[in-house]
């Protein structure tokens, strides 16, 4: 039977639930399967306590007093992780799988048996899971990088530019770089020399 803080008729005491402050919780045991699979998505806390309709706070304090709920939320954030990132490790450098399958053999006139035999498979590595792979674990090195080379020159002066933010530039006009340098174009988009 749950204390609640309600008077009671007989008594006229109020009565406490055994010395924990606050609101009743909202927590319920479904919600560990549920928080799992949520973080599995993704969801950090901000997002479970939207889910769950409670706060940030909420969602902290059920972490530390539910371990179930704490161990969901830990295997759906790290553990999935870890496995996917096993399997992706799996994939980029290839190797050899068991496979079973199904055959007919010929046992004697007019008569088949099915055999589940243990194949040997090759796989190849992956390229684009190492290139994956990679990319996560060692950014610094396997990073894509665009280098852009600038050549030319941009001759604004910046009373120009803040002339014209100020609208004290005749008619409507604008800056585009063409061809490497920054030239004045009229509202037709013509430049002007």
């Amino acid at each position: 039977m749950a204390l609640s803080h309600k008077t009671t008729k007989q008594t006229g005491v109020k009565k406490s639930r055994k010395g924990i402050g606050g609101q009743p919780t909202k927590f319920r045991p479904e919600y560990v399967d549920q928080a799992y699979k949520y973080c599995l998505l993704g969801a950090n806390n901000e997002r479970l306590g939207e889910f769950f309709m409670v706060t940030t706070a909420t969602i902290e304090n059920w972490l530390r007093r539910h371990p179930d709920f704490r161990q969901a939320v830990h295997d759906g954030r790290h553990v999935a992780d870890a496995e996917i990132a096993h399997s992706l490790y799996q994939r980029a450098k290839g190797g050899m799988r068991k496979e079973e399958q199904a055959i007919k053999v010929k046992t004697g006139a007019n008569q088949e048996e099915v055999v589940t035999v243990t194949l040997r498979k090759e796989v190849p590595s992956d390229t684009r899971a190492a290139h994956i792979w990679l990319l996560n674990r060692r950014p610094d090195k396997w990073k894509e990088r665009r280098e852009v080379n600038h050549s030319g020159s941009v001759d604004l002066t910046v009373r120009a530019v803040l002339d014209e933010l100020d609208g004290k530039t005749k008619g409507p006009s604008q800056y585009r770089v063409i061809e490497g340098e920054a030239r004045r174009i009229d509202g037709e988009g013509k430049a002007q020399e």
